[in-house]
């Protein structure tokens, strides 16, 4: 990569005038530390640009090696007692006059590190990015919300359906085609499928995950649906003498309503038809979150007060209602959709047997998949565990597949050991000249960011794809106890082909 284009893609981050940054007694902190710290990184390109020049070569690759980066950090932020010197030569220095204190330099010190960590994974990488921020807001659920049967349960790590249709266009999909999804969540890329009369199969090893894309894949008899809804209400209340071993589930619900919960729990278990039992246990699942005391945040279950909730019979009612409406509603298709309960490691499909696989596997350092859907997991499927659900990759003790080519945390080693196995499963079942799309997030850790990217695009060549192209579909921050920068993550789509 030649270095005026490493220069322009940082441009952003240092050309920043400072007379636009807020000067209000509240805001003023935050500027002045933002202001100083885009000094610090246009020092560091100034230096690294020398080194650069230095040379008759005009590819960083060619010139630059980590260790000169890091000795070039270290000039302009050295250990030593002069450190307190670099930062009130700053042409900027009037905004920060707290700069004498020595943590301020501290601060900018790791986040320079951190910074050139993202540095220098950009200009060492063979792989070519492509920004296309516009298709960013189609990697959320967020569309979804208002599409019935795609939003039958909210799976905030879902991308959505339009994401899904952009990709089966992209790849001139049609009917005959095969599609895989091995980390198919609540069934998006199925549905989507459908929606096209495109055949499709979705694996996951979340018990939540796969009772959701069950229930949206399968086709229904409504009135025999109807019957057995209108059952379950007939009955009488008799409070349930069973115990729910978990302090989450405990501290989630009053007692009323933790027993109105265990008494619909076990009369829809009793129901023999296992198509109408799944849609009924999906339809109380989703109502028995609506009257719980806690709610699903970014990371994790945050308590909340929830005193106005009516009765779960009246929202089980309402749910089960609209969800027999938006079946109604919704067209016929032929397309056929399975949805297999397996781990994407190893896969129940038959060798060379799919033409595309459209994906988006656990983000590396994302645990929270666990904690949000405990509940569910501990009421419904009896586990009071942590549960096996897809953020399981990566957990278990492993070495580092790369062979310490990278600095990598080790708690990455077990994610990209099994994303290894994964890959290599995607390319087992895929045809040749087969495609696949993968949707992926950089690690956020403390001190660093982990290009999970283009890591796993190297992973993707080991196993005998070739990489086409890796799409840059969002750019967040990763924090540090959520109040400091590290560093930009990026949410990225590898573009993988089967030659």
């Amino acid at each position: 990569m030649a270095f005026h284009n490493v220069v322009e893609s940082f441009s952003i981050e240092i050309l920043v005038n400072p007379e636009e940054l807020p000067h209000s007694r509240m805001d003023w902190l935050s500027a002045s530390l933002e202001v100083t710290f885009m000094y610090v990184q246009f020092r560091f390109v100034v230096v690294l640009s020398g080194i650069v020049g230095a040379s008759k070569s005009t590819d960083v690759k060619e010139t630059v090696d980590a260790d000169m980066i890091i000795n070039a950090a270290s000039k302009i932020m050295p250990t030593s007692a002069s450190r307190l010197d670099i930062l009130t030569k700053s042409p900027y220095s009037r905004y920060h006059p707290i700069c004498f204190f020595s943590y301020i330099y501290d601060v900018m010190r790791a986040r320079l590190f951190a910074f050139i960590s993202n540095f220098t994974n950009n200009i060492m990488s063979d792989y070519k990015l492509t920004y296309r921020l516009d298709l960013g807001p189609l990697a959320t659920f967020s569309p979804n919300k208002r599409i019935p049967v795609y939003n039958w349960y909210y799976y905030k790590e879902a991308y959505s359906r339009d994401m899904v249709f952009f990709l089966i266009e992209h790849f001139g999909l049609k009917a005959g085609n095969i599609v895989l999804d091995p980390f198919c969540g609540t069934g998006t890329t199925l549905l989507a499928c459908r929606d096209k009369g495109i055949d499709a199969i979705g694996s996951d090893v979340s018990d939540v995950a796969v009772l959701a894309s069950k229930v949206k894949a399968r086709r229904y008899d409504i009135e025999k649906l109807r019957e057995e809804a209108r059952n379950i209400f007939k009955e009488k209340f008799v409070a349930p003498q069973a115990k729910i071993d978990s302090g989450v589930v405990m501290r989630s619900f009053s007692k009323y309503a933790l027993e109105s919960i265990i008494f619909f729990r076990d009369k829809i278990s009793k129901v023999e038809d296992e198509t109408a039992r799944d849609f009924l246990m999906l339809a109380l699942m989703v109502s028995a979150m609506e009257i719980s005391s806690v709610k699903k945040t970014g990371r994790s279950l945050c308590a909340q007060k929830n005193t106005s909730a009516p009765p779960l019979k009246f929202l089980l009612k309402r749910r089960l209602k609209n969800m027999l409406r938006d079946l109604k509603k919704a067209g016929g298709s032929k397309s056929k959709l399975e949805v297999m309960h397996s781990s994407a490691t190893s896969l129940d499909i038959k060798s060379a047997s799919i033409d595309v696989i459209i994906t988006s596997p656990p983000y590396l350092a994302k645990m929270e998949y666990t904690q949000i859907y405990s509940i569910e997991q501990v009421l419904f499927f009896g586990k009071t565990g942590r549960p096996q659900v897809e953020s399981a990759i990566g957990e278990k003790e492993s070495s580092d597949v790369f062979g310490g080519k990278y600095d990598l945390p080790e708690e990455s080693f077990g994610y990209f050991n099994d994303m290894n196995l994964a890959i290599c499963e995607m390319h087992r079942v895929l045809k040749t000249g087969g495609n696949a799309a993968i949707i992926v997030g950089e690690g956020c850790f403390p001190d660093r960011v982990v290009p999970s990217d283009t890591l796993l695009a190297e992973l993707a060549e080991r196993a005998g794809f070739v990489v086409r192209e890796i799409v840059v579909l969002n750019e967040r921050w990763c924090m540090r106890d959520r109040t400091e920068k590290v560093a930009k993550l990026r949410e990225s789509m590898i573009f993988l082909e089967k030659p």
